[in-house]
């Protein structure tokens, strides 16, 4: 098993996503009085009771702390103190609720701050927080977090009394908590985790396409590797089909076949291919392929051209015939996009 995220890189997460709430980077705890630190372990305790069940709880809970700090940032609320007496009826009389945007009625939370030593009022809602908050669990790998911002922010009208809990709290009192919030949900959602394997793996197929010697040795025919390797492309890639093949420079006609490799589904020909290890020019066209493309084309068969490499007036006329070529150098840009275990399945095809 292996981690993504290193713990460094999680520090550095948290601390943009705090600046980005308008959290100072200069903010300290400081010494916070008893009540303030009791009423901080009962938000915890009350997300942690509840986060099994409930996940969103914990992005409601960091929400409240962080449109508090941005409703009042910059201004004199900033720095007031814990007001362990506040009530829901006084909170909602310093900041609004939005109920309405036009003509429809909004699911979330927005408040409007209403103070009489700011120019204007100050509008702040859940929904963007949300999404950061969203956002940070899952950069620190914390998957299992919901994505379901618009879900877990309606559900904020559950949850008043942790509301008004939040909004209690002083500036060193939010800082505490929303960073206790944020080290609960890593402690308790886990990385995501991947088998990986112990080592790199060759890429065996991709590296045969462009390495392996095809000279043909005493005991084999010209063009069997490279037979070999459209064999293992398409067994690999086309696996839907049957792949019918036979040897190498033995007359297709007499066994039955159209191309050097015939791909079926079921009873039907799906694909016809004729393979050749050498460069196709205009000039040597009509003899290395116009057999192949005589007897697809009386049979309207679908034809496909499997080539070392082709030069550019060779490959218009065989398009303008309705054949695809795939040339060596393609080939190779293609099965680069492969995973592994669909090159293993190709090599092992070649063999």
């Amino acid at each position: 098993m292996e981690v993504y995220i290193s713990r460094s890189q999680e520090t550095d997460a948290i601390s943009r996503f705090l600046q980005q709430q308008c959290f100072s980077p200069d903010t300290t705890v400081g010494s916070l009085t008893r009540p303030e630190r009791v009423l901080i372990d009962s938000i915890v305790k009350y997300v942690s009771e509840r986060f099994s069940a409930t996940k969103y709880v914990l992005g409601l809970a960091i929400d409240f702390v962080v449109l508090k700090q941005k409703l009042v940032v910059g201004t004199v609320l900033e720095a007031e103190p814990f007001r362990g007496g506040l009530t829901e009826s006084s909170l909602f009389s310093r900041y609004s609720p939005v109920i309405r945007s036009g003509a429809r009625t909004l699911n979330t939370l927005t408040l409007v701050l209403n103070h009489s030593r700011l120019a204007a009022n100050r509008t702040e809602g859940i929904r963007r927080i949300e999404e950061s908050v969203t956002d940070l669990f899952h950069s620190m790998d914390r998957t299992g977090y919901p994505s379901a911002y618009v879900y877990n922010t309606g559900q904020w009208h559950k949850h008043k009394s942790l509301l008004l809990d939040c909004f209690k709290l002083s500036l060193a009192g939010r800082f505490a908590l929303v960073n206790e919030l944020i080290d609960f949900g890593l402690k308790t959602m886990s990385p995501g985790e991947a088998y990986l394997p112990k080592r790199s793996r060759l890429r065996l197929f991709e590296r045969l396409i462009g390495e392996f010697p095809r000279q043909p040795l005493a005991c084999e025919n010209a063009g069997l590797i490279f037979q070999a390797i459209a064999y293992g492309y398409f067994k690999s890639d086309r696996p839907h089909l049957h792949v019918v093949v036979d040897k190498v420079r033995t007359g297709s006609s007499r066994q039955r076949r159209f191309g050097d490799l015939d791909l079926y589904s079921g009873l039907e020909l799906a694909l016809s291919v004729e393979v050749k290890d050498l460069r196709i020019t205009k000039e040597n066209l009509n003899h290395q392929l116009g057999l192949f493309m005589k007897k697809a084309g009386s049979k309207g068969l679908p034809g496909l051209i499997f080539v070392a490499d082709i030069d550019v007036d060779a490959a218009e006329l065989l398009s303008r015939d309705g054949f695809h070529v795939l040339a060596a150098a393609e080939l190779v840009r293609e099965v680069g996009r492969w995973d592994e275990v669909k090159q293993d399945n190709a090599l092992n095809g070649v063999l």
